[in-house]
């Protein structure tokens, strides 16, 4: 949720700490949906999402699972 209306960065980061997946969002105050496209053709492990905004970092595990 945030605090106020701006910019968010959202990186989905692998296991080796590559960004594989990046997007800015411009973000109302209170609850929003952030997604990340095409994350369909990367290979299934462990990831990382941050989504940095606020001058503050948000860090998520993810397991994508293989087709």
């Amino acid at each position: 949720m945030f605090t106020r209306a701006g910019k968010a960065l959202a990186e989905l980061v692998d296991a080796a700490g590559r960004v594989v997946r990046s997007r800015e969002y411009t973000v109302s105050q209170g609850p929003n949906k952030l997604e990340l496209v095409d994350t369909d053709q990367l290979p299934g492990g462990l990831y990382y999402l941050r989504v940095i905004a606020e001058e503050k970092m948000l860090r998520k595990t993810v397991l994508k699972q293989s087709h």
